[in-house]
């Protein structure tokens, strides 16, 4: 006679829990032969969670100059299983470090913070490692000139030297010219304007250097624009716009009306327009009003403050004392 079995049942609600996917936290380490990613997926990393590691870190540290062989790196990720044992779904990394020569260490960390539905991973200072809503024009930052009022960068007109004709005696009829001292100068006339607003923000670069757009969106404008020189504005999704400009040449198929993703190739540094040497000139507008991008939340990476940031520094000294028990069991 078959067993009957009810819903509930004590022997059932086991099974049932026998059958359930299971998580497992697992670590590896090694020291960098090649790329990061390459040798986190040599050391047992899931590829996933290798490339999740790889690219958090290059937000941070240029790979070419500041990562060499011999390096060494540590990885803590959660893999969910079936009861057979076999991985499914998505790893995800909760904790890395990354110990560079150039650099020193460098660590990121898995946290939920308070008024967010995900947890996302943080560098050990609390800032975000996900990539910012908009990026730099340039690669290397080397800001000549920021926001806001500056000294006219164009020179005034050299002062005018005229002779001025005098009668040291006072005698009438003396004649004027050659009479007299030495020529006095006369200043040139003011300028109306001998501070300036400058509305963006001017990334020194060399001659030819190449300019990339800031975020995805619409070309509205790529031609000659007076002191921008050769001058590019992109419409972005929203209510923010991006201007280039003193370029020494556009890029192929840059025209108006074209869409471009974000990191696009748009042209190319130059010194063109009103320009004392080879830079591009970066705007971000509001709704057509430039705003700052130095203090714009739009090129910045998300920071944890206040009890977000108490709750993830607890979390940092739990999980390098994990890092540090998992090396000494090893």
């Amino acid at each position: 006679m078959a067993e009957e079995r009810f819903l509930g049942n004590a022997g059932e609600e086991a099974q049932r829990q026998s059958y359930l996917p299971f998580t497992r936290r697992l670590m590896a380490s090694g020291a960098v032969d090649g790329s990061l990613e390459e040798s986190a997926k040599a050391a047992g990393v899931p590829a996933v969670a290798a490339l999740e590691m790889a690219r958090a870190f290059r937000g941070v540290i240029d790979f070419d100059e500041d990562l060499m062989a011999g390096d060494s790196f540590a990885v803590a990720w959660r893999q969910e299983y079936t009861v057979e044992g076999n991985p499914i779904g998505v790893p995800q990394v909760m904790w890395a470090e990354l110990h560079t020569s150039v650099r020193g260490t460098l660590s990121m960390h898995r946290f939920r913070a308070s008024r967010s539905g995900v947890e996302k991973l943080w560098f050990a200072d609390g800032v975000g490692t996900g990539p910012t809503l908009l990026r730099w024009p340039v690669d290397d930052i080397n800001i000549s000139s920021g926001f806001g009022l500056r000294p006219n960068p164009i020179p005034p007109p050299p002062v005018r030297v005229t002779a001025k004709a005098t009668n040291p005696k006072g005698r009438k009829g003396a004649k004027a010219r050659g009479a007299g001292g030495p020529a006095t100068p006369t200043p040139a006339p003011l300028r109306a304007h001998s501070l300036l607003m400058h509305y963006g923000v001017d990334f020194a670069a060399e001659m030819g250097t190449p300019i990339h757009a800031a975020a995805a969106g619409t070309v509205t404008g790529a031609r000659p624009n007076g002191g921008y020189g050769n001058w590019i504005e992109i419409q972005h999704e929203g209510e923010y716009q991006t201007i280039y400009g003193h370029m020494s040449a556009f890029a192929t198929g840059i025209k108006e009306g074209v869409w471009v993703e974000r990191g696009q190739l748009i042209g190319f540094v130059g010194s063109t327009g009103r320009s004392t040497g080879p830079h591009v000139h970066f705007e971000l507008l509001h709704n057509g009003v430039p705003t700052n991008p130095i203090v714009n939340p739009l090129v910045r990476r998300p920071q944890l403050r206040g009890g977000d940031l108490a709750r993830f520094r607890r979390l940092v000294l739990h999980d390098l004392e994990d890092a540090r028990r998992e090396e000494m069991a090893d």
